[in-house]
């Protein structure tokens, strides 16, 4: 494979890969194209589910056509069996002023936070929890008396998306360049009409979004 190849030609890259190794399956395609376009996060992983993604978008418009899956897609969400996790429902109505400092956590290699971020958005969230694609960041929101008031949820952003890409005026090669720096804030969740009712959390965390998604994510502490 000729690593001097042009993004523009990103599909007749595929479809070569495709005839010249008639055996691979769609993992080993992914990795061997995220590979060679050299598509890695900050911190040098293979964003091969990033290339995953973007080989079913072009399998779908019919651009190319891939192996056959080998088992059943995970992202169907009627195959997503979420568990459920304890969680305190204790009624809260309060002023935000009243609950500070909240605690902002961001849900990184413990299990049973990421099991819980999982739940609540399954139980909670209109959309409910379907799973996501390349990297991701929960945080879990806390307040003084290590309640649970919300909880975020922070994804890689879709390779491409017209109306974006042209407001922002990205071509192929800018946006290959500046994609890892735009996150998709996939689910927001607050609980209330639920069993809690905090007034000013609303405003208060939007507001905080800038802070959660900057380059060092740290535990924060809201004062």
């Amino acid at each position: 494979m000729n690593a001097d190849l042009k993004p523009e030609n990103d599909i007749e890259v595929i479809k070569k890969l495709i005839k010249d190794y008639p055996t691979w399956n769609r993992r080993r395609l992914s990795i061997k194209l995220a590979t060679l376009w050299n598509w890695r996060t900050p911190n040098a992983a293979l964003r091969d589910m990033a290339c995953r993604t973007y080989l079913l978008k072009l399998d779908r418009q019919g651009l190319i056509q891939l192996p056959s899956a080998q088992r059943p897609s995970n992202n169907d969400h009627r195959r997503w069996k979420i568990s459920h996790s304890p969680h305190s429902q204790e009624p809260v109505d309060a002023q935000l002023s009243e609950l500070r400092p909240l605690q902002i956590i961001p849900v990184r290699e413990n299990q049973e936070q990421r099991k819980l971020v999982k739940c609540l958005i399954d139980l909670y969230h209109y959309l409910g929890y379907r799973g996501t694609a390349g990297e991701s960041l929960p945080y879990l929101i806390y307040d003084r008396y290590n309640r649970l008031l919300a909880c975020l949820l922070f994804t890689a952003a879709a390779w491409t998306i017209k109306p974006r890409d042209s407001f922002i005026g990205w071509n192929t090669n800018i946006r290959r360049e500046n994609l890892p720096f735009v996150i998709n804030n996939q689910r927001c969740l607050f609980f209330h009409d639920k069993y809690a009712v905090i007034r000013g959390l609303r405003a208060s965390t939007a507001c905080l979004q800038g802070v959660l998604t900057s380059k060092e994510s740290l535990s924060h502490r809201i004062n």
